[in-house]
This record gives structure tokens, sequence and C-alpha cells, in this order.
């Protein structure tokens, strides 16, 4: 048995393990641990849990979930189990290239950059691709806080990347050059949050989203390009950036948004 409010608001946490003999978890056992990627159940038969053991009632996680095999069915009949971005059977595999670390997906043949193997490495060059073996996985996405307060200078994102979940490079005093691939559709709630130090800002042609605090506080800002491609921009995206002179915006057909984005 997993109390209520057992691991509340545990940051920290990055990947939970839920052993098989487990019967029951609490009410918000595991609610705001904001930095969670990846939770690996090994209860074979599922129990109904509450929709806020890991979320807020009625919000999603961007954390995926890992059920034995031939059980997917029987945890999608539980919505406190259907919180999850995904649901996958199996095992997430982890490798280390290059300095940095990836899971690796051998059923989508994609790998998702979740940190360092060296935690000197102060230059991040994100490849397209990860070898693993004889087969190559296409690197799709950053997870969630890959990389917070790591004080990395340099971020060199290859193409292939489509997303960089939440917190991603968060408090990264730091960093001094952001490039950025066209491949890019998805930039997360608090990715770049308060990274002060890089001066020019341009989102590639293709990213639609935008996440909430996205660039807020990154206050040596002082030019932003916004593609054509844009379709949301969370609350405060580019907020307190108090060097900002410029931005630039190639979208045809403006929408709402938040008059604190620019606040």
């Amino acid at each position: 048995t997993i109390a209520d409010q057992a691991f509340y608001n545990c940051d920290a946490i990055k990947r939970i393990e839920l052993p098989s003999s487990l019967d029951s978890i609490g009410s918000q056992a595991f609610y705001s641990c904001d930095n969670l990627t990846i939770v690996v159940s090994k209860i074979q038969t599922p129990f109904k849990i509450n929709t806020n053991v890991f979320v807020n009632d009625g919000s999603k996680s961007s954390a995926v979930l890992y059920v034995p095999e031939g059980t997917t069915s029987a945890y999608q009949q539980y919505e406190g189990w259907n919180v999850f971005s995904e649901i996958l059977e199996g095992e997430p595999k982890e490798i280390a290239y290059e300095g940095l670390i990836y899971n690796y997906f051998e059923n989508k043949g994609t790998a998702t950059v979740i940190g360092r193997a060296d935690e000197t490495l102060r230059t991040i060059k994100i490849p397209g691709v990860v070898p693993v073996g004889n087969t190559n996985y296409s690197v799709t996405m950053i997870g969630n806080a890959a990389f917070q307060q790591c004080y990395i200078d340099t971020l060199d994102v290859n193409e292939g990347v489509e997303i960089i979940e939440k917190n991603a490079f968060r408090y990264n005093y730091s960093l001094r050059s952001v490039s950025l691939p066209k491949s890019l559709r998805t930039i997360g709630d608090e990715a770049f949050y308060n990274d002060y130090n890089f001066i020019e800002l341009i989102i590639p042609e293709g990213v639609d989203s935008v996440g909430r605090r996205a660039f807020s506080s990154c206050s040596s800002i002082r030019k932003i390009e916004i593609p054509s491609t844009i379709s949301r921009i969370g609350e405060q995206a580019f907020a307190y950036i108090e060097n900002l002179t410029s931005v630039t915006s190639r979208i045809q057909t403006p929408f709402a948004i938040n008059q604190n984005v620019l606040r």
C-alpha cells in the first residue's frame, strides 16, 4: 500500500517503479511530481486508482506508463491509469552515447534524450539518430527536465527532434547559444525558463506550440522570431524579458493570446 500524498510534490522524481505486490495507491500519492517521465508498473492485474494519484483531476501527464506484456487493455479500463501520454508494454531500455543518456523504444524505433552521462559536458549536441547495436533509433524527443540546472553553455539540436518537453533546459544560467531544428513541433512548459544569458531566440518554421512560461525570465533575449506555423502560445511564454527590443511574427492569421505572454 502507498498512502495518500506519500510522495506529494517530490519534484526530483523522474522515474517510478511500482512492484507487482502493490494493491493500493492513495489519493495524490504522486501528485505534483512535475519532472516525472517514466512510470514502470509490474502489477499484473491493475486495480482502480483515483484520477488525482499522478495529476490534477482532468489533467494529463507527459510521462509514459510501462505495463506488463498483454495488460494494456486492463489498465485502460481505469481512468486513473489513463492519465499518461502513452501506455507501452515492457520496460524502457537505456543507453549512453557520446556523453548523453537515452531511452530507446524498440517497438517504435525512436529514442528520447533523458540527460547527461558525462556531468562535465557543457556543450550539448543532440544527434538525429542514436545507434544501438546494428539499429539506428531516431531521436524525436528531449525528455522532461532532461538538462534542468545543468549549467550548459551551448545547445545544438539536430534535425529529427520534434518535441522539447517541459522543464527540459530550465535554470541553465550559463546557456548562451541555442540552435533549434526545423523538425521541431512542440516546446513544452518552462522548457527554457530563467535561462537568462542567451541573446537571440529564433523559433524555427514548423513549431506549432510554445508552452506556458517556455522562455519566461530569459532576460538577456533582445530579439524573438515567431514562425508562421505557430498556433498556440502559452501564458507568460515570453514574460519578464527586460532587454527585449524586437519581436518578428510571421503568423499570417493572428489568434488570441493572453495579455501576459509578453508581460
